[in-house]
């Protein structure tokens, strides 16, 4: 295909060489001219008959064409010298196109790589982002279950200690009335026995008056012990009910200061 396209091209150079021949020589010498043409014909037959098969065998004719492009085998050379230099300057443009591409996939690959190792990098750092945020949820969530705790805890140590109070207050309540009842029954029963002793003297003392007249100064002394244990029962009667009234009373100041400060205890606690 190359030899005949070589061909055509040395044809279309060699016919427009032949129209570029001086006029002058062809006036001049008319036989001459005619056998220069038959000449150069039968040299251009040959010459294709060489491109053909391939032989750089030269005319056998003895007269060369004179024409400005010079003899057939110049033409055939400075033609193969052309169609080289157009393919050596398209292999030089081919080979550059590829070497530019392949600079271009280089650099796109070099690109596509360096971006993928940034996300890789990117996704590492989310992703140990978020298991951090994760441990500080769960620890966060652990702290306020912990506080939950502690506060259900808180209330019910308060729950027991405000029961605690109010038992003590009503034992202490019921205490006091109690010692109250019994400080009063004291009283009671002291000045009870206060009467009884006191009147005994007096029906002793009238008994022996009648019999005997005025007593004796042994009447007397009879008289005066049996006024002492009288008077040690009343003592220790009123001392008794002394005691009792200070416990009562410490009991009532104890309710009193209960019910102003009802969970002083269960604060401190």
């Amino acid at each position: 295909m190359t030899t005949l396209k070589n061909f055509t091209k040395r044809s279309s150079r060699i016919f427009k060489g032949k129209k570029n021949a001086a006029p002058d020589s062809a006036a001049s010498a008319p036989s001459s001219a005619d056998d220069q043409s038959a000449a150069f014909d039968d040299d251009e037959v040959n010459a294709s008959a060489n491109v053909l098969d391939g032989t750089d065998a030269q005319s056998t004719q003895d007269v060369q064409p004179t024409v400005t492009n010079g003899t057939a085998k110049e033409r055939k050379t400075r033609a193969t010298d052309e169609d080289d230099s157009d393919d050596s300057d398209a292999a030089q443009k081919k080979a550059a196109e590829k070497k530019a591409a392949e600079k271009a996939k280089a650099a796109e690959d070099a690109k596509a790589a360096k971006a993928a190792e940034e996300a890789k990098v990117a996704q590492k750092k989310a992703a140990k982002v978020q298991k951090e945020n994760e441990a500080k949820i769960l620890k966060a969530n652990k702290q306020l279950e912990d506080a939950e705790k502690q506060a259900e805890e808180a209330q019910k140590r308060l729950e027991a200690a405000r029961k605690r109070v109010n038992d003590l207050k009503k034992s202490t309540k019921k205490a006091a009335e109690e010692m109250k009842e019994k400080g009063e029954n004291i009283k009671t029963e002291v000045k009870r026995t206060e009467a009884k002793e006191v009147r005994k003297p007096d029906v002793f003392k009238r008994f022996w008056a009648k019999a005997k007249g005025t007593p004796s100064p042994t009447e007397d002394k009879n008289e005066e012990a049996a006024k002492a244990p009288v008077t040690a029962k009343k003592a220790a009667a009123a001392d008794a009910a002394e005691s009792s009234a200070e416990v009562a009373d410490d009991a009532s100041e104890l309710v009193v200061a209960t019910d102003s400060t009802p969970l002083q205890t269960a604060e401190a606690e």
